[in-house]
């Protein structure tokens, strides 16, 4: 369970999510800009969070993994979306800081852990049809 590098990969991405939330994501001369303060950037994130954790767990299913994180990773782009907007929305000349970064750096995670998932699918594949 632990041990595969794909929850590794998933804990790493949840531990993205986490620092998302508690970074500034941008800021301008007067003010900083952290997702916690809203609401739905807030909902959004432990939602992935946690449906991240629970899919460590899905170790029994490997393609339910893989539908789980191909979901993810589209649920991290909308969250992207919604950020920058909200952003654009309420902090006028803003400078990106280091905290937005998060969640691309989270999308990467999951892909990898994705494709980690794949590989042991094609592994499992392969040796059943030895069998």
């Amino acid at each position: 369970m632990i041990q595969r590098i794909q929850s590794v990969y998933l804990l790493v991405t949840t531990l993205l999510l986490i620092i998302f939330i508690m970074s500034a994501s941008a800021a301008n001369d007067f003010m900083l800009y952290y997702p916690k303060e809203n609401m739905l950037l807030l909902i959004m994130t432990f939602v992935i969070g946690g449906i991240t954790l629970l899919n460590i767990f899905q170790f029994n299913n490997r393609m339910r993994q893989i539908t789980i994180c191909r979901f993810l990773i589209v649920a991290i782009l909308l969250l992207l979306i919604i950020t920058y907007l909200r952003i654009e929305k309420t902090v006028p000349e803003f400078t990106i800081l280091w905290g937005f970064y998060m969640l691309p750096a989270a999308m990467v995670s999951l892909y990898l852990a994705m494709r980690s998932i794949q590989r042991d699918e094609k592994v499992v594949r392969d040796m059943d049809r030895l069998r």
